[in-house]
């Protein structure tokens, strides 16, 4: 067991730095599962980053956890296909090289702690009051309103001229590109 974590803990510092040269892609589709699996930690992640610098009774602080823990059953559904999916993403559409160690959720909760660890990074005094703004207006909304909108972020992030290979942690599809 303790191996275990310690290989989680070595492939969550790579997966979100782009360590992992990720040469396929995967679906839109593939990547809102991922998102809705990993939704209650994100929501999480990005609380506590922005709780210091958003005023008191903002949305993000003041209902981020019951927002978190409504989306818990849609992220707990999600997880065995999102399974497939981080391991897609973490070994380039091969086979895992090493199944003893990344057996079940191994490879995803390794891409949760990445992903939701360089999320947070991200988000600083100016950028946490539009991360509220945008989390008001989703959090009346399903799961799937959240993961499909984190999706679209990802996809304009990976446009901007600010970011290179590696600064998403995953690589969606074109329009006409195969997985």
């Amino acid at each position: 067991m303790r191996m275990r974590i310690y290989i989680v803990a070595i492939v969550a510092l790579a997966v979100p730095s782009g360590a992992i040269a990720q040469t396929g892609c995967v679906t839109r589709g593939e990547a809102e599962i991922v998102v809705t699996a990993l939704a209650p930690s994100l929501i999480q992640s990005i609380r506590q980053r922005c709780s210091g610098f958003l005023p008191a009774g903002a949305a993000l602080t003041g209902r981020g956890d019951a927002m978190a823990s409504r989306y818990a059953p849609a992220a707990s559904d999600a997880r065995p296909q999102a399974v497939a999916i981080a391991e897609k993403i973490a070994f380039d559409g091969e086979d895992n090289p090493f199944p003893g160690l990344f057996d079940n959720d191994a490879v995803l909760d390794a891409f949760e702690t990445g992903m939701t660890v360089a999320v947070a990074q991200q988000l600083d005094a100016e950028s946490c009051p539009i991360a509220n703004d945008i989390f008001d207006a989703l959090e009346p909304l399903p799961v799937e309103n959240f993961a499909s909108l984190f999706v679209t972020f990802i996809q304009i992030g990976a446009r901007s001229e600010n970011t290179g290979p590696g600064d998403s942690p995953f690589r969606i599809c074109a329009p006409g590109e195969n997985p």
